[in-house]
């Protein structure tokens, strides 16, 4: 069993857990996701620190990069506590 620290990691706690859940799911560095996002690394780390946050305009970027919603990463979703679950679902083509 899981100590309750790991599950609030996982279901990702706080914005900072949130995004390097992501990352880290898709097998990233900090410094992967900055080149990804045009950022430094050391923003990426202040984020996964909880030691700011991105500009509010910035939130899509990283949404679109990580491949979340948006209210994922601004509020966190129970159900993306199973193991690579889909965070966002992919719309078909027309």
């Amino acid at each position: 069993m899981k100590d309750r620290g790991e599950r609030d990691f996982r279901l990702g706690r706080t914005f900072g857990d949130r995004i390097r859940l992501l990352r880290s799911r898709k097998g990233w560095t900090q410094e992967e996701l900055a080149k990804k996002l045009l950022i430094s690394d050391k923003a990426v780390s202040k984020w996964e620190n909880d030691h700011g946050l991105p500009d509010v305009g910035f939130l899509l970027k990283i949404a679109d990069v990580l491949e979340a919603t948006l209210d994922y990463l601004l509020r966190g979703d129970p159900s993306a506590e199973e193991e690579g679950a889909p965070l966002r679902e992919e719309v078909p083509a027309e």
